[in-house]
């Protein structure tokens, strides 16, 4: 029987070395591997319906709206042109693509992030969002992760040629084992951000209350809401 306590029990009496349980206890990676397999379907699904007008809210051809004009402020950060931000917004969804199957996990990530923040960032209008913020941290954190050691092409590749890691089927015992960390920041990442916007939500009288609400529900000025005109008529 093994003797290892797990990460989340309490030692009172030396936090430091709960905490650094916390963070570093080891295990198969098996969450951080499914956060990488589902995740980028997410930021899929927003994008490839604004890819067809790439041209015209993401580059010079068309009408931006960066977020640092919002602020009348100067920025160094370029706008492309139009078949440059083509070019980059297909890399990005590929690149989300290629991270989902674990294939160049680490770079597929990495590049999808840099894109993604570009392109919601010069679009503050349409895009910015909070999933802007959300999805640029997770995408940042899972290419520092090991999420890629399990349930992906890189794993088959790496254990093809090792004949050590296992796949899908295979015993798990010999599945590598990596530090916690990563997952945690990844919660902490995402708390975060939520308990920021609701602090910042207090600070505005009446946000979303009963009229805002049913404004909502009965149009479509904020995504479309199929169910949204039938609850209200409906409200049993």
């Amino acid at each position: 029987m093994s003797t290892e306590k797990s990460p989340l029990a309490l030692e009172i009496g030396n936090p430091l070395k709960a905490l650094d349980r916390f963070f570093h206890s080891e295990e198969i990676p098996y969450g951080m591997a499914l956060v990488r397999i589902v995740f980028p379907w997410a930021i899929i699904a927003a994008h490839v319906r604004r890819w067809p007008y790439t041209r015209e809210i993401f580059s010079l051809d068309g009408a931006t709206a960066p977020l640092w004009h919002n602020y009348q402020t100067f920025s160094n950060i370029p706008e492309f042109s139009g078949n440059t931000m083509v070019a980059a917004h297909t890399a990005m969804l590929l690149f989300l693509v290629t991270a989902s199957l674990g294939w160049f996990t680490r770079l597929s990530l990495v590049g999808a992030a840099v894109v993604f923040a570009y392109t919601n960032m010069v679009d503050s209008v349409g895009t910015l969002a909070k999933f802007t913020c959300i999805g640029t941290h997770t995408m940042l954190i899972l290419a520092m992760s090991r999420c890629a050691d399990v349930w992906s092409v890189d794993a088959w590749v790496k254990g093809h040629s090792k004949k050590k890691i296992p796949w899908p089927g295979e015993p798990t015992a010999d599945w590598p084992r990596s530090s916690m960390w990563a997952r945690r920041l990844l919660m902490l990442s995402l708390a975060s951000v939520y308990f920021g916007a609701g602090i910042t939500k207090l600070k505005t009288p009446g946000f979303f209350g009963s009229d805002q609400l049913i404004s909502w529900m009965l149009t479509d000025s904020n995504f479309d809401n199929p169910l949204g005109e039938w609850f209200a008529m409906n409200p049993v």
